[in-house]
């Protein structure tokens, strides 16, 4: 028995050894395996916090013509204020042929595109299909224009004197114009005689096949007419929370590329100051109301904040939707900071 005894206890050994080491290499092995993954993890956040501070040095450090992310710089260019306009464009004159009875298209006389002259023959109506000896007597042109519409064919119904089912359309379209609408507000900005710059919507982009006239859908305008009462659907109260009336804008350099019922974007000229020094609004800053000593007003104080955090009131004249005229405060060049609505120090003057 003790022989039998002595020879197991080896073989025990061996196998809790043989274990101790599997565990052992196990845990080597997953101690690299954690240390690897910390490491990346680390690398890519440094990575990240580094791109980070570049992007933010870059946009700290300016550069180029605007002075960088968070600098604005005083230039001198022309400032425009305007209003702009959405409308149609009209022919000079239009009308729609109808029946002058009850019958059927006889003969179509025209075709779409056709220039004709007043009082030239259109159509004839047939007060019936089955042989018609009476005389028919055409349909005539009551002023010189071109046929835009036909839409009824030969033989086909027709009802008396019904515009909502035409036979034909006839356009003067020697002086086209845009119809618009504009509130209250705008309205009351408008004189006539006010310069328009056009831009036809459907032309302006990638342009025609013709050779004639505006390549890019622009053109000179001209305020004719200004409605002097609302339209009666907005009187109680319409876009923009108030009534809006109608402008009428002449086309003065129009072309063959013009079409009637194409939409038009009209900038009109309301005041115009050339080679003026110019600042963007988010660069400037409004200050507290003061009192004008030449009129004894009220008005708002504004003043901007240069490089070196120090503010410096200014003056303006002029503006318009991007930025102001600088009458008094700043020069050519000098730059500012981009007003910062999160420090509440910069907003009002010391």
């Amino acid at each position: 028995m003790n022989t039998s005894s002595a020879g197991i206890r080896p073989s025990s050994k061996k196998r809790w050894i043989v274990v101790l080491s599997v565990l052992f290499l196990l845990l080597v092995v997953g101690v690299l395996f954690f240390s690897k993954i910390l490491l990346w993890g680390k690398n890519q956040r440094d990575a990240i916090v580094s791109s980070i501070s570049s992007i933010s040095n870059s946009n700290s450090s300016g550069g180029g013509g605007g002075g960088g992310a968070n600098f604005g710089v005083v230039v001198r260019e022309d400032l425009v204020q305007k209003v702009t306009i959405s409308g149609v464009i009209q022919p000079k004159r239009k009308t729609v042929i109808v029946a002058p009875y009850d019958g059927y298209v006889g003969k179509l006389l025209v075709k779409i595109g056709d220039k004709v002259r007043s009082a030239q023959p259109l159509l004839t109506i047939d007060p019936t299909l089955i042989g018609n000896k009476e005389t028919v007597y055409p349909l005539l042109a009551p002023f010189a224009g071109t046929v835009v519409q036909i839409r009824k064919s030969e033989g086909e119904f027709v009802k008396q004197s019904d515009p909502t089912n035409y036979i034909m359309r006839i356009d003067d379209l020697g002086r086209p114009y845009i119809l618009a609408d504009v509130p209250e507000i705008d309205r009351a900005r408008l004189k006539l005689g006010q310069a328009a710059l056009i831009r036809v919507t459907g032309l302006s982009v990638g342009g025609t096949s013709e050779g004639d006239g505006s390549d890019n859908g622009s053109y000179n305008g001209k305020i004719s007419e200004l409605a002097l009462a609302p339209n009666e659907k907005d009187s109680g109260g319409g876009e923009r929370g108030g009534a809006s009336y109608t402008v009428k804008i002449d086309i003065l350099d129009a072309n063959s590329k013009i079409m009637p019922g194409m939409s038009a974007i009209s900038d009109v000229i309301i005041q115009k100051k050339d080679n003026v020094l110019t600042l963007r609004h988010e660069y400037i800053q409004k200050g507290e109301v003061v009192e004008n000593k030449k009129n004894k007003s009220k008005e708002n104080a504004y003043f901007v904040v240069m490089p070196n955090g120090s503010k410096r009131s200014i003056k303006l004249g002029m503006q318009n939707d991007d930025g102001a005229e600088i009458v008094e405060g700043l020069t050519e060049g000098e730059k500012v900071r981009i007003v910062d609505f999160s420090n509440q120090e910069l907003i009002n003057m010391d």
